[in-house]
């Protein structure tokens, strides 16, 4: 035999291998079937894995004042470093009134919540260590900002209110 008849024989050969060897493995596996049984362990956690804070803000806020800064302060409760990347924020409401609500959820009538605008996201992409707290003042990144926006109608409801705020992650 010549060396392309070998060449030719060798191809045909695979060819018939993957063809019909193929064929077949898809045919039991189709034709296979089974069952079993199993379980997953669905755990609780004794702690929170972190908290996020805020201080508060050093000077009343104002109807039209520029934005003003507040300190967050992330808290790690375990026993691992967690790295927090972005904090999304969000001016708290009581119930379906559009009443602002304080940081314990209690209704602040007639100041809505509305008129104060913090921002969606912010950057706090840090690890904090075990057992530890990292604050905003800590870190290069500006921290986040409450304003308070001037409207047409009396906003003296909000005046010595403390403006509760949601953060999530």
């Amino acid at each position: 035999m010549t060396r392309s008849a070998h060449t030719t024989l060798a191809a045909v050969t695979a060819i018939a291998v993957l063809v019909f060897g193929g064929g077949s493995v898809a045919y039991a596996y189709f034709l296979s079937g089974g069952s079993g049984t199993g379980s997953a362990r669905v755990g609780t956690t004794s702690s929170t894995a972190f908290t996020i804070t805020t201080d508060g803000m050093a000077t009343p806020l104002l109807p039209g004042d520029p934005p003003d800064g507040f300190d967050v302060n992330v808290t790690n409760s375990t026993g691992q470093d967690l790295h927090v990347g972005t904090i999304h924020l969000q001016v708290m409401t009581y119930g379906n009134a559009g009443d602002a609500a304080t940081s314990t959820g209690a209704d602040i009538p007639g100041c809505l919540a509305s008129w104060f605008s913090v921002p969606a996201a912010w950057g706090f992409d840090q690890t904090v260590p075990a057992h530890s707290t990292m604050s905003s003042t800590s870190i290069t990144s500006p921290p986040p900002t409450i304003a308070m926006a001037t409207t047409d109608t009396d906003q003296d409801a909000c005046q010595g209110a403390s403006v509760g705020i949601e953060f999530s992650t």
